[in-house]
This record gives structure tokens, C-alpha cells and sequence, in this order.
């Protein structure tokens, strides 16, 4: 259901709300690098090494990202 040969037919985390410890603030690459960029859908190579579809937290001991999927597909 929703799988073909063990692969995914959808992106279970596109657009999921995020939640995680902190986000990377960096003005000059775009501003906070918060969990909605890694649930934003882009896959552009370009994108993602300029920064626009990453997610950073601060520098820290034990930093943590969350993903809420849903509980039944």
C-alpha cells in the first residue's frame, strides 16, 4: 500500500510540521535554517549546497530534529 519493490510512491514528510532544539540564523545564506526547509519538497542540487534547503541547528551538546508523520497511511 502506497510501496512498490520496498520504495516509497510518495514523500511521507512533505510539508510535516518540524520541531527541533534550535535553528542556525546566518542573514547572508538566507536567514534561519529551520526544519520546514527539509520538508519543503526541494531536491535541487544548486538549492541545497547555497543553503536554501538545509537545516542547521546551533552548536550545541546534543542537538535533536523531530518530523511528525502520520500514524496511519
Amino acid at each position: 500500500m502506497g510501496a512498490v519493490y520496498g520504495r516509497l510512491l510518495f514523500n511521507v514528510a512533505l510539508n510535516r510540521p518540524t520541531f527541533q532544539c534550535s535553528a542556525l540564523n546566518i542573514p547572508e545564506y538566507g536567514g534561519d535554517y529551520t526544519g520546514e526547509r527539509a520538508v519543503d519538497g526541494n531536491t535541487d542540487p544548486v538549492a541545497m549546497k547555497l543553503g536554501h534547503s538545509c537545516v542547521h541547528t546551533e552548536s550545541q551538546d546534543d542537538p535533536w530534529s523531530l518530523l511528525a508523520t502520520p500514524t496511519c497511511w
